[in-house]
């Protein structure tokens, strides 16, 4: 086949029928099901019938197939990657939003408990990403639950749980950085 052929109207034909095995056998390397692996083959052709006037060389069509079909597989794992389901929370986020709702048993329990509320809300209102700050002051200050915040925000609720996990890394390095500063040793 060459590439004059495959500028012509009626080349889809045979080359599809070239090199459908190329382009499944590649995609059948990666761990998707035999559905989209099938929808991967089509998309590639798609993609290539659509831009056949970029190929120069007919001798570069196997590669290029190829680049496309791995680029089309890694795009559908990334687009299908393993989502963090809802009901599968951090049980210790879940806890210690139980914690903050009950209030300490004793004077001194609340009294410890109200000043870790004020140093958090203290930590939230400072928060240098505003999107950030918005995710923590509706999940702690407001307890507000991802899946209401995803809902409020527009946005996916493993971006949530990401802009939390990553403002609990901050909050746990400047309390640390507060106790070296108090010279406070935890252990005593």
């Amino acid at each position: 086949m060459q590439t004059a052929k495959l500028l012509s109207p009626d080349p889809f034909v045979p080359l599809y029928h070239n090199y459908i095995r190329l382009v499944a056998s590649i995609a059948a390397n990666f761990p998707l099901s035999p559905q989209q692996q099938e929808e991967i083959c089509q998309d590639v052709f798609f993609i290539v019938w659509q831009h056949r006037e970029q190929l120069v060389h007919e001798r570069a069509l196997s590669s290029w197939l190829s680049t496309i079909t791995r680029h089309r597989c890694l795009t559908e794992l990334r687009r299908n990657r393993s989502m963090v389901a809802l009901d599968d929370l951090n049980e210790e986020i879940l806890h210690a939003q139980q914690e903050a709702r009950l209030g300490g048993s004793t004077p001194s329990q609340s009294w410890h408990l109200e000043l870790s509320l004020r140093l958090l809300q203290s930590l939230i209102d400072d928060h240098r990403s505003p999107v950030r700050r918005r995710v923590a002051q509706l999940f702690y200050s407001q307890g507000e639950s991802v899946a209401t915040i995803s809902a409020t925000l527009n946005m996916c609720p493993n971006t949530v749980l990401s802009h939390l996990r990553r403002f609990r890394l901050i909050v746990e390095k400047s309390l640390l950085r507060l106790l070296e500063e108090r010279d406070i040793d935890l252990a005593s």
